[in-house]
C-alpha cells in the first residue's frame, strides 16, 4: 500500500510540475510537457486511489520518458544555453519533476518485486502504524518539493508578482 501510495503521489507531483512548466513555452514544447502533465496526474490519481499499481509496465516506462527527454534537452543544448526553443522549462522545476518520476519507477519496481516473491495470496494488510507514519513523511517531502518547484515556475513567477493569471480584475 505505501509504495503504491508514495508512487502515486510522485506522480501527482511530477505532472503538477509538468503541467506549469508547460504555461509560457513555445507551442511545441507546451503540447509535449502538458501531454506528459496529464498523464502523469491521471495515473497518479488512479494509484493512489485503486487497490494496485496500474499498468505497472507502462508506468515504469512512462515515468521514464520525460527524464530521458530531458536529459536528452540538456546533453543537447546544455543547461546554461537552453536556448529560446526550451527557455521557459527551468532548470530546477524539470530536476524535481524527474525525481519525483524516479520515485515513481522505483516504488513500482519495489510493488511489482514484493509481489513477485508473495508466497500466499492472501496476506493480511500491509503497514500498520509505521507504513503511516513513512507514508505521511514521504508524501510530505513531496509536497515540499513539488511546491518548491512549481514556485520557481512561470505559474510561481505570476504568483508572486500579482500578474497573469494571478492578476486582479478591473471590473
Amino acid at each position: 500500500m505505501v509504495g503504491r501510495m508514495l508512487a502515486g503521489l510522485a506522480a501527482v507531483g511530477a505532472g503538477l510540475i509538468h503541467l506549469a512548466s508547460a504555461i509560457g513555452s513555445p507551442p511545441a514544447v507546451a503540447a509535449v510537457v502538458a501531454v506528459i502533465g496529464v498523464a502523469e496526474l491521471g495515473w497518479g490519481v488512479i494509484a493512489v486511489a485503486g487497490r494496485g499499481i496500474p499498468l505497472p509496465n507502462a508506468a515504469r516506462v512512462g515515468a521514464l520518458v520525460p527524464v530521458v527527454l530531458w536529459v536528452l534537452v540538456l546533453l543537447v543544448a546544455g543547461p546554461a544555453q537552453l536556448g529560446p526553443f526550451t527557455s521557459a522549462l527551468r532548470l530546477a522545476p524539470m530536476l524535481a519533476a524527474s525525481a519525483l518520476d524516479l520515485v515513481v519507477v522505483a516504488c513500482v519496481a519495489v510493488v511489482g518485486r514484493r509481489a513477485a516473491t508473495r508466497r500466499s495470496p492472501s496476506r493480511g494488510p500491509a503497514g500498520g502504524r509505521g507504513a503511516v507514519i513513512a507514508l505521511a513523511l514521504c508524501g510530505a517531502a513531496i509536497a515540499v518539493l513539488t511546491a518548491a518547484a512549481l514556485g520557481a515556475t512561470e505559474v510561481g513567477d505570476q504568483a508572486r508578482t500579482g500578474t497573469g493569471f494571478f492578476a486582479p480584475h478591473q471590473h
